[in-house]
């Protein structure tokens, strides 16, 4: 893929760099993501219903404040 850029755009650093912040994103956000977002769900399940989508929603709501 970083072939079809030019050596000097910068979208090519831009294009890398997407990859690895996106898994990392994707990986907070899940209940399964870090061994603390899981103990963490197991003890809210019973608490909310579509409690993977409202965990998901606030684990990225976190990490893009910080």
């Amino acid at each position: 893929m970083l072939a079809l850029f030019d050596k000097e755009d910068k979208g090519r650093v831009a294009f890398a760099l997407a990859i690895p912040i996106g898994a990392n994103i994707g990986g907070l956000g899940t209940p399964i993501g870090t061994p603390s977002n899981a103990i963490g769900e197991s003890s809210c399940r019973d608490a909310c219903s579509n409690f993977f989508g409202k965990w998901m929603a606030f684990e990225v709501f976190l990490y893009c404040l910080s």
